[in-house]
């Protein structure tokens, strides 16, 4: 073998399996639970590392020890691609509620411990944690108790207050609310001459229709379209999904043959209107048994539209996915995999390039050419497909073995649709992912219990931030 191994082929670039790409979408919430329990637990990690060091704190090794191997084990290959049984797909939702749990109380212990280590005697109202390598500025929701609220603060229609909390990088504050948005606030308006509605903030101005599709998107710095000229983005689809062998595992490219639009738009309203976040919600049938409702949502000097989305799903045999046709020509889409990204093709030129009809990808997916691009963020998807330039997200499926019941029921998840110049990388696609999935805590625990000094930062960063995990 050594002597002949200089002989031997090499293989360069993505290695594609050509099959069970159905797994990147089947069981939902599955894939949600092993999104939010890895952001978790690295939360837990970098909170309990930094109270041992600033404090008295015990190191909770064995508890992490434990709901880590609890939280590796439904990534075993038939589960986390959601292909069990339905009996073993409820044991993983209780072991992840279990992760859940246990990490959640560890974070918020570490917190609230490390913070009466550096106390100076001050009473903190509140505390908000930034654990990545960058600092944010991001419209939060105000724990319950805390008074009084902020100068600029917005009501909501539930009761909740919102406040923009601004935090550096690998900190804790206990004083991060913006008392001056220096006339940057967002607006939410109904244009009656061209019939959509508007929501703008100083980066971004979006034109919303009547069924809740985005056809325009204004991105002000370049003064270019994210939406293809004539097209509709956000636009929601299904597709009849009968693979011919294995229902949970596979879907076939002549699924793609059966694309219908939905667009009967029951209902659409404007839900808030600023000065922090301005809303639109709208409710979409999708079938006599399935609907979708959703809030397009711009918050206040945001890159991205955020589209935080609940679905009543009870199909049968079909795929929801949402497309976002883009003003960008490129040969080759950029997706997140796992710690770095690569390319894929946008056309079928081969038969390597046409099995690409459904591929994988994390956190993000990118199309750009020379200084303009359009990426799709989201919280707990995996499925995507890009042809020329129409990028679709996988939302839902409904297979029928081996688990009759798999995703019925109410499935919640979020996806953005951040336009900018340059590329992904200067444009900071990567760090706004990680802050999509990863919101900037207020905790209400520590309204009592902590006492810190107004801001302190653990690290200084001198160079472009890396992410740090386990």
């Amino acid at each position: 073998e050594e002597k002949s191994a200089g002989s031997l082929c090499t293989w360069v670039g993505e290695l594609y399996l050509e099959l069970h790409n159905a797994t990147y979408t089947t069981h939902a919430k599955i894939k949600k639970s092993n999104r939010q329990g890895e952001f978790l637990l690295r939360e837990a990690e970098f909170w309990a590392t930094l109270a041992n060091m600033c404090g008295n704190y015990d190191y909770p090794s064995d508890e992490l020890l434990r709901i880590w191997k609890l939280f590796l084990l439904n990534q075993f290959h038939d589960v986390l691609p959601g292909t069990s049984i339905e009996e073993a797909m409820k044991d993983a939702e209780r072991y992840y509620e279990d992760v859940m749990i246990s990490a959640e109380n560890i974070r918020q212990t570490a917190l609230c411990e490390f913070g009466k280590a550096l106390s100076k005697g001050e009473t903190g109202s509140v505390l908000c944690s930034n654990s990545l390598p960058w600092n944010r500025s991001e419209v939060v929701c105000l724990p319950p108790g805390v008074l009084p609220p902020p100068q600029f603060a917005q009501q909501q229609h539930d009761q909740d207050v919102l406040v923009k909390a601004s935090v550096p990088a690998c900190s804790i504050s206990t004083s991060p609310f913006v008392e001056d948005l220096q006339g940057q606030a967002v607006s939410a308006s109904l244009d009656e001459t061209k019939g959509v509605y508007v929501l703008e903030n100083t980066h971004l101005r979006a034109e919303i229709s009547k069924q809740g599709q985005v056809v325009e998107l204004l991105h002000k710095p370049t003064q270019r379209s994210a939406v293809l000229p004539g097209e509709c983005s956000n636009q929601f689809v299904i597709f009849e999904d009968i693979p011919l062998f294995w229902d949970a595992w596979d879907v076939m490219i002549y699924h793609t043959e059966t694309r219908q639009a939905l667009t009967n738009c029951t209902e659409i309203k404007i839900t808030q209107s600023g000065p922090l976040r301005a809303s639109i919600q709208f409710t979409l049938q999708i079938s006599a048994v399935s609907s979708i409702t959703q809030s397009i949502v711009l918050d206040v000097d945001s890159p991205y539209v955020r589209f935080d989305t609940e679905v009543d799903w009870h199909e049968n045999r079909r795929f929801l996915k949402v497309e976002f046709p883009v003003d960008v020509r490129s040969a080759e889409a950029t997706y997140e995999i796992q710690y770095g990204h690569l390319q894929r093709p946008t056309h079928a030129n081969t038969s390597w390039d046409m099995a690409k009809f459904e591929v994988c990808g994390h956190k993000w997916c990118d199309l750009s050419e020379y200084n303009f691009g359009v990426s799709i963020l989201n919280d707990c998807k995996y499925g995507y497909s890009c042809h020329d330039n129409v990028i679709r997200l996988s939302l839902l499926r409904a297979p029928k073995a081996p688990d009759e019941s798999c995703d019925m029921g109410t499935q919640t998840f979020s996806y953005a649709l951040l336009p900018h110049s340059g590329t992904f990388q200067s444009a900071g696609v990567v760090q706004a992912a990680y802050s999509f999935n990863n919101p900037l805590h207020l905790d209400p625990t520590a309204v009592d219990l902590v006492q810190v000094r107004n801001r302190h930062r653990f690290f200084q960063l001198t160079a472009q931030p890396l992410f740090w995990t386990q």
